[in-house]
């Protein structure tokens, strides 16, 4: 099943990475049991330890759970599995040529996401969003919480394209990445009609989503977008100016 190791530095990152191989192609399916440590070291022609080290690795990767006097399982792979390590990259690298590219990315995927959600989105789908626009438009309180608000329309609009694999690429940008919230939470401080444009923005997505109009979805989402890095721009001048004072 796995190679025995010539190379040995860096042993356990080698192990981690023929283990992980084996799950992604199915050798071990989810829920199914892996050799215990005993039986890897032997596998593997390696120490306890390194074998230890590499199931710490996937276990924090959350490719495998470790149950004491049970076994080493391999995890259900969902969309968290691959969001919350981008997560961890973009909190680490966070600065402000991070944000301008994460608004980038952004405009690169958020359009097509919108007119896929034209095309695929269900009755639920249109009645959480309206509920999302509905919380914006009526929201006083905090600064953060309305950077919640505004991008959970955002995030639902990934949902409502009933594209998996989309969403799971911009969620880390979005709504559950506190730093995201953030960013937006600083824009809504300092760009006194942010809040009066995000709505009347949000509104005309929204209308284009409930109409079926592909075309128009995309074209809205990519003008509240450049809005968007307009206002970013705003933000970060005036916050790093703050900061140099």
């Amino acid at each position: 099943m796995f190679k025995t190791i010539e190379n040995r530095v860096p042993i356990s990152k080698v192990v981690a990475n023929q283990i992980e191989e084996a799950i992604f192609a199915k050798k071990y399916l989810p829920g199914s049991k892996l050799p215990s440590e005993l039986e890897l070291c032997q596998m593997f022609g390696v120490s306890r330890t390194a074998i230890r080290e590499a199931l710490q690795s996937l276990a924090a990767q959350n490719l495998i759970s470790i149950a004491k006097g049970k076994g080493i399982f391999v995890s259900e792979l969902t969309s968290d599995t691959f969001v919350e390590p981008m997560k961890k990259f973009i909190r680490h690298n966070l600065d402000p040529d991070y944000i301008r590219e994460m608004v980038h990315a952004r405009q690169v995927l958020e359009p097509s996401l919108a007119a896929s959600a034209a095309v695929r989105r269900t009755d639920e789908d249109i009645k959480t969003l309206g509920e999302d626009l509905e919380a914006l438009r009526t929201y006083e309180g905090e600064f953060d919480e309305l950077a919640r608000i505004d991008m959970k329309f955002h995030n639902d609009i990934a949902i409502a394209s009933h594209n998996q694999i989309l969403q799971a690429i911009l969620e880390p940008m979005i709504y559950t990445f506190s730093p995201a919230i953030e960013v937006k939470s600083y824009v809504y401080e300092t760009v006194g009609n942010a809040k009066e444009s995000a709505y009347e923005k949000h509104k005309e997505i929204l209308r284009f989503i409930v109409e079926q109009n592909a075309d128009e979805a995309y074209k809205a989402m990519t003008e509240h977008l450049v809005l968007a890095s307009e206002h970013t721009e705003i933000m970060l001048a005036i916050k790093y100016k703050q900061e140099e004072a």
